[in-house]
């Protein structure tokens, strides 16, 4: 469950239609009826954005905005 709720991947229709052993069918991102996942990939302002990153660089930046009480860090 865990896993399907932090996905941000893969489309829920076809995570549930493989839970059910059924034939996946992703979804139509036409349609009004689209999982969160589909709809916001592309569709948010800063998608791809620190993409050209180094991993480190990226990962400097969250210890900075966790340093600067931005993020709050759990376990």
């Amino acid at each position: 469950m865990v896993l399907f709720c932090e996905n941000r991947k893969v489309c829920r229709n076809v995570r549930i239609a493989h839970f059910l052993d059924e034939t996946p069918r992703p979804c139509d991102r036409n349609s009004s009826a689209v999982c969160d996942i589909c709809a916001s990939e592309k569709d948010c302002a800063l998608y791809g954005k620190g993409s050209g990153w180094k991993t480190d660089n990226a990962f400097r930046l969250v210890q900075q905005l966790i340093l600067d009480n931005v993020l709050e860090e759990r376990e």
